[in-house]
């Protein structure tokens, strides 16, 4: 009895001893796969961050691209570049960018953001950088690199000026400090390398322009000649592949430190061939699990050798802790759903940050279409009482002409009976014409762009306001007509005309012998208008501000007209402007030609 028991102990001692490596294998295996899943959303999460900072900069060059001031400033004006510095200088404080510059096509710099500053940008020479090279041939170019004067390292993000045969580029320098110092905080090692391997973006100061692999010689001459990281040695990362079978698996020195064992995840960045890498510490996570999992296998075994041992008195105990471990994995794997199930939401949460952002694009497009569709109901109504005295004026001559024509027909004057009927049909089409231009005119704009013809756009406007010309006497000077062709929209190009008609009407009410000039100028691919008045001319106060929303010199005005128009012609692809002039007031609307 003894020898076979000992032979059935022996057999569950063996059992229990391979047992117990397997769970280990096993319970490690899910530990470490639930850490991969864990690291993978983390370096998830660090991606959506590391896009979010990088696409609120993004926009700031394709804004300032287009900006009437810095075209100014490169062509030279004084004033446009001491303005256009201003602004940098409140534009980068207020977003937080390193530096925002304008660079002419020689590579000099004009206007800078640090303009007041001892290391202020202005007047040094950027001709050899591949940014400005880039973007000055492709349009846009974006290059990380050592700053010149700073020797802080950056984002160059670049994005060409280009309007009326001037060319330049507007740059924005972005650093990451914020960024980085906010990784830091964690306890993953995270940092962005580029397509060479090179690290740019890191949350350990010390790996900075350090390599994820070997680079070419051809490479690192190329990299020295263009001073992009200045004298970093460029070193391979204290990285190495972990002696584990699993391939995201690697050892790390941090610090001089001993080597630590990390699962790196490795995803692509919004910027073309970098990619962001983040280190997840395994700890004894992994041994801790097949330690816990041997332990209990082992506690198993020895439970079940002593109810071999104790069958009878011990097997109540035995099944209490057989529950125990059981209720003890049915807790494991409510965390392990609850934890998924955070993820899960996350991500939902992030889906419907996105949904909302489009939505509100969306609105704020409606509202600025409503907008525009408000001013010209505005316009419409300051109009109306002059379009009704206007065709009050055909409608009596119809009526006296009908009366005409009945009693001619009575008197058998068939001939003097037809003029009348015809002088009845010209003051019909006259209705018609006036009718039609304000129907026209009152029309939701549908926003696609086609052939106009300039003059229609003009005899337009000048219908829809001929009676309040005409009630306050204002002469109009107007070249002979042409068939010139813009690229526009008719019922909008006729809003910004009525809009600067009215105004200039405004800006006549106390003045002598009024007098509004059209005139107008045309290349092979450009139309000016130029609509003047001989009225005071604006203060510099009131001047340099024109097209700032809610600033009118009107005591009832919301200061939106000219606002609107500008965002009209600017759909159109051109510009409207105040032009500066000996007296009177003077802007001009240029177009593109059909």
């Amino acid at each position: 009895m003894t020898r076979r028991l000992g032979w059935i102990l022996g057999c569950i001692l063996l059992i229990g001893i391979l047992a117990t490596l397997a769970a280990g294998i096993i319970a490690g295996r899910r530990a470490l796969a639930e850490l991969d899943r864990s690291a993978a959303a983390s370096a998830t999460l660090h991606n959506a961050v590391f896009r979010s900072e990088l696409e609120k900069f993004r926009l700031v060059p394709t804004a300032l691209a287009s900006d009437p001031e810095a075209v100014a400033a490169l062509r030279g004006d004084a004033s446009a570049i001491t303005s256009f510095d201003r602004r940098l200088e409140q534009l980068s404080g207020s977003i937080r960018a390193a530096a925002i510059y304008l660079i002419d096509s020689r590579g000099r710099t004009v206007a800078a953001s640090n303009w007041t500053l001892p290391t202020s940008f202005v007047g040094s020479n950027y001709g050899f950088r591949d940014y400005f090279r880039r973007a000055l041939a492709d349009g846009s170019f974006e290059q990380f690199a050592l700053g010149t004067v700073s020797r802080e390292p950056g984002l160059y993000l670049a994005r060409r000026v280009s309007a009326n045969g001037v060319r330049g580029v507007i740059v924005v320098k972005v650093e990451f400090t914020a960024l980085e110092a906010e990784w830091a905080q964690s306890t993953e090692p995270a940092f962005v390398t580029d397509a060479r391997g090179i690290v740019l973006v890191t949350s350990v100061p010390g790996w900075r322009f350090l390599t994820d692999g070997d680079l070419s010689p051809t490479e690192r001459t190329t990299i020295r000649r263009n001073l992009d990281f200045g004298n970093a040695p460029l070193t391979p990362l204290p990285i190495a592949a972990h002696r584990s079978r699993h391939a995201a698996m690697v050892d790390v020195t941090i610090s001089g430190g001993r080597p630590q064992t990390y699962l790196e995840n490795e995803v692509p960045t919004a910027i073309h061939g970098w990619t962001l890498h983040v280190l997840t510490p395994v700890g004894t996570v992994v041994s801790n699990a097949a330690t816990s999992a041997r332990l209990a296998t082992a506690m198993a075994l020895a439970l079940l050798m002593l109810g071999v041992w104790l069958i009878v008195r011990r097997q109540q105990r035995i099944r209490a802790r057989e529950a125990a471990a059981i209720a003890a994995q049915a807790t494991l794997e409510r965390e392990v759903d609850a934890r998924t199930r955070d993820l899960r939401e996350a991500n939902q949460r992030l889906q419907v940050e996105m949904h909302d952002r489009l939505a509100s694009e969306a609105r704020l497009q409606e509202a600025r279409d409503q907008l525009v569709q408000a001013n010209k109901l505005a316009s419409l109504g300051q109009i109306a009482a002059g379009v009704a005295h206007e065709i009050n004026q055909p409608v009596a001559a119809i009526s006296s002409y009908a009366h005409s024509g009945r009693q001619y027909l009575d008197l058998s004057r068939t001939a003097d009976a037809a003029d009348s009927f015809e002088s009845i049909a010209a003051m019909t089409d006259r209705i018609g014409s006036i009718t039609g231009e304000l129907r026209n005119f009152a029309r939701k704009a549908t926003g696609a762009l086609g052939e106009v013809r300039l003059d229609d756009a003009i005899d337009g406007a000048l219908l829809l306001l001929r009676d309040r010309i005409a009630r306050e006497a204002v002469a109009i000077e107007r070249p002979p007509g042409g068939d010139l062709l813009v690229r526009a929209e008719r019922i909008r190009l006729e809003q910004v005309l009525v809009n600067l008609l009215g105004n200039a009407l405004d800006a006549l009410e106390d003045t002598p012998e009024p007098v509004i000039s059209l005139a107008v100028a045309a290349s092979s691919d450009i139309v000016d208008l130029d609509i003047a008045n001989n009225g005071p001319m604006l203060p510099d106060a009131i001047a340099g501000s024109l097209f700032q929303p809610f600033n009118s010199s009107k005591e009832d005005g919301l200061g939106l007209g000219l606002v609107i128009s500008r965002d009209i012609m600017t759909d159109f692809g051109g510009t409207l402007t105040h032009v500066p002039a000996d007296h009177g007031v003077v802007f001009r609307v240029r177009l593109m030609r059909a």
